[in-house]
């Protein structure tokens, strides 16, 4: 098998959602990160391009990345969207094609697939991200880690 497929969270300024999504799968992978590694950074055509699948917080954010990177449109995924859509695509798939699948079988977001910005918002805000979150992440990251090809 190959290796997971290449995944980039993002959400806005990219420090509780994307990075709460990214330190959570890192850690059911067993890569030994520590929240206190997670950098937040600006969404760069480079990162855009590495990443195999892209999955966002929120439609906006997703609208946003395909605006400014239209090649990128069928990666692009909020993360709520591509864990709903899982079951369109074989349990059996790899990663590489379920990707293509669902890139190639467009369809809108929902407003429901977004999760909300818990920032500045307290401890339940945050807890309810934090579970939501895990939930989809605990969807989405077994079959993105079927390999690529």
């Amino acid at each position: 098998m190959s290796d997971p497929a290449r995944v980039l969270f993002v959400c806005t300024a990219n420090i509780c959602r994307s990075a709460y999504a990214e330190v959570y799968a890192r850690a059911l992978i067993e890569r030994g990160i520590e929240a206190g590694d997670f950098l937040s950074s600006l969404v760069e055509r480079d990162t855009v391009e590495w990443a195999e699948v892209v999955l966002t917080a929120t439609q906006s954010h997703r609208g946003f990345l395909i605006e400014e990177f239209p090649r990128a449109i069928g990666k692009v995924f909020t993360l709520g969207q591509f864990a709903r859509r899982l079951d369109e695509v074989p349990e059996d798939a790899t990663a590489g094609s379920l990707i293509a699948a669902l890139g190639r079988r467009r369809r809108m977001a929902r407003r429901g697939d977004d999760i909300n910005d818990p920032f500045r918002r307290g401890d339940e805000a945050a807890a309810e991200a934090a579970q939501r979150l895990g939930s989809m992440v605990d969807l989405v990251l077994p079959r993105l880690a079927r390999g690529r090809s």
